[in-house]
């Protein structure tokens, strides 16, 4: 059956805002549990026709304010969950090749996991004057919800709002996050890794994207301090320590308490954000989603003809 994603929002924000949705997992292995040797896999469904490209990854600019407007990104909503048979398989965003067996994908997103959003805005205990009620729940309230989350943490422009982000995380009840929270691999990863992590605990809700994927690893794999692949026999990201200073000072301009060592980054995106409809197969989103992907690319490569970081 033929159906069509829902373009649910369409607004330009800051290309870290989306880094908390990333589908990240960490590979243990067997040997020491350190960040060296505890690599990272960025995972995806089959929303866009082809998998990313380490290659071209790690020969862009390292650079992030330079991809500040250069063309949209088109994003779908999903979860992450354990794996199941009946869900959609998870891949390796630089393997298309072999499905995952230890996570799956679905794009039922309920109320409920909407509502967990709203709880967490309205946690007395985080934002004792920060109220919002909605009265009714539909597929904009997820963005109406995470446009608020947004603006509430400056808008993720700086290293500093992702560890008020942590800060306020460990006050809650996250189940298994405390225990996965003391691992040397968690301890020794720097704060933005940290904060994605920890909200990744919160909730399942994530984003795949359907075009922009490489400026998007680009950009995850410099902020979050990862490195791009480069050998063909380990297409996962390893990780490198924990670079910001807990020195801190005041920044004029924002009115926030920020390391000296504080990074700002200036790089905003314009987001066309989607959701599958009510009551389809996973298969039929994967379809509806990789047909956009080769369109949006085909008018792509025919408008655009030297543009260095566009999909």
């Amino acid at each position: 059956m033929s159906i069509e994603l829902i373009n649910i929002w369409n607004k330009k924000y800051p290309i870290t805002c989306f880094l908390l949705f990333d589908p990240l997992s960490i590979s243990h292995g067997d040997v020491e549990c350190c960040a060296e040797n505890c690599s990272m896999m960025l995972e995806t469904p089959l929303c866009n026709y082809r998998s990313t490209a380490p290659c071209r990854v790690h020969d862009m600019p390292d650079d992030i304010d330079r991809y500040n407007d250069s063309g949209p990104v088109h994003i779908l909503f999903c979860k992450m969950q354990d794996y199941h048979e009946s869900l959609v398989e998870s891949y390796n965003v630089f393997d298309f090749q072999f499905p995952l067996r230890h996570s799956s994908f679905s794009f039922d997103i309920h109320k409920e996991d909407i509502r967990d959003l709203y709880h967490f805005l309205n946690n007395d205990i985080l934002f004792p004057d920060y109220k919002v009620y909605p009265e009714s729940v539909s597929n904009e309230s997820l963005m109406e919800v995470l446009d608020l989350f947004f603006k509430k943490y400056n808008m993720f422009g700086a290293s500093n709002d992702f560890e008020v982000l942590l800060r306020n995380l460990s006050i809650l009840n996250i189940p298994g996050y405390e225990k996965a929270s003391t691992r040397p691999c968690f301890v020794q990863s720097n704060i933005i890794m940290k904060a994605i992590l920890a909200f990744q605990a919160f909730t399942n809700i994530r984003v795949t994207y359907i075009e922009g994927r490489h400026r998007h690893v680009k950009c995850l794999s410099t902020i979050a301090e990862l490195k791009v692949p480069v050998n063909v026999d380990s297409l996962q990201f390893s990780r490198r320590n924990d670079s910001v200073s807990d020195s801190s000072r005041e920044d004029g301009s924002s009115g926030r308490h920020v390391n000296k060592e504080c990074k700002v980054w200036n790089c905003q995106l314009f987001f066309h954000i989607y959701m599958s409809p009510t009551d389809c197969s996973g298969d039929d989103v994967i379809k509806a989603s990789q047909l956009k992907s080769r369109v949006i690319s085909k008018e792509q490569s025919l408008a655009v003809s030297e543009e260095c970081c566009h999909e």
